[in-house]
């Protein structure tokens, strides 16, 4: 599918945003009215939620990929479709980066289509978390308690971290907080996958288990199929870890730069890396009660075997 990947690494000021607006446009033939695209419809468009309000680095703002796709989308929808600018705040404050950028790539949806959407909606959904933290409804996080989560999950310098993003003249924007609610409904998905395999595996252990009762010529094939069932676990046990790691000093740097509460969806996934961890200690206590049962099964062969040589 077609998008501007290109310019994922888009961050400029507001004249560039809109010479970039323009460019794109003009390539792939948007209606977007370019004499009308500068720097002030950029602020009066950001003062009115149709699109984020911009990286400050002092007296300068920084805009990224995500205020680029977000004129677009308004531009073509205020004149292609005729949409009311309220209702375009609303699908560019509700709708990720990503899908924003396959959106325009797709045949635009008409204004009473998505009314009719965005009032079925169910309120629980990341949309509607966004919607309530504009309003000011959502809950806070202070500073005291953003720090320590933030100094729990990475060992970089918060202070540092802002002080290199300052120094740099094209410094990316943080990301929206429908991304990061995406990005952790993302990393949850992944967990839960990894649960089932373990569960899967679980089952395969319990199924050579049954398999070995009375069949003692098979105790060297177990003893592999043991062998590579423990190299996998530890295979996964460290790509896991290290996913964990990357994500948590991930979501460290967002919550830092972010004034927002995501920590509901933090204790989801703390509940399922738990669950990870309980399924893991499950996988290996019948590892350990197989390797004993087999270990068992082997002395009782060896003694049958030594009476019958007796006898």
């Amino acid at each position: 599918m077609t998008t501007l990947k290109s310019l994922d690494q888009f961050a400029g000021n507001a004249s560039e945003l809109c010479a970039t607006v323009i460019a794109a446009s003009k390539q792939h033939n948007w209606r977007v009215e370019p004499d009308s695209i500068n720097e002030r419809l950029v602020r009066y468009y950001a003062g009115e939620g149709v699109i984020d309000r911009p990286e400050r680095q002092g007296r300068d703002s920084t805009y990224g990929f995500r205020h680029l796709v977000q004129l677009i989308m308004a531009r073509r929808l205020s004149h292609e479709q005729k949409w009311s600018l309220q209702l375009v705040a609303q699908y560019n404050q509700e709708t990720t980066t990503a899908e924003l950028d396959r959106s325009l790539f797709k045949p635009l949806q008409a204004e009473d289509d998505y009314s009719k959407e965005a009032e079925a909606r169910s309120s629980d959904n990341a949309a509607s978390l966004v919607q309530k933290f504009k309003r000011g409804v959502g809950l806070q996080v202070n500073n005291s308690e953003r720090l320590d989560i933030f100094a729990k999950q990475t060992s970089a310098s918060p202070r540092s971290s802002r002080s290199n993003e300052r120094g740099s003249a094209n410094a990316k924007p943080p990301m929206a907080i429908t991304d990061v609610l995406d990005e952790v409904r993302r990393m949850k998905d992944e967990w839960l996958q990894e649960i089932s395999s373990f569960k899967n595996m679980q089952r395969s252990v319990q199924e050579l288990s049954s398999e070995v009762q009375g069949q003692g010529s098979r105790v060297s094939e177990l003893n592999d199929a043991q062998r590579r069932l423990m190299a996998t676990l530890e295979q996964m046990a460290q790509v896991g870890f290290q996913r964990e790691q990357a994500f948590m000093k991930h979501m460290g740097q967002m919550l830092e730069r972010h004034t927002f509460e995501v920590k509901d969806q933090l204790s989801e996934v703390a509940q399922t890396q738990r669950a990870l961890e309980r399924h893991a200690s499950e996988v290996k206590a019948q590892l350990d009660e197989f390797a004993n049962k087999q270990q068992a099964l082997i002395d009782l062969i060896e003694e049958k075997q030594k009476r019958v040589a007796d006898s």
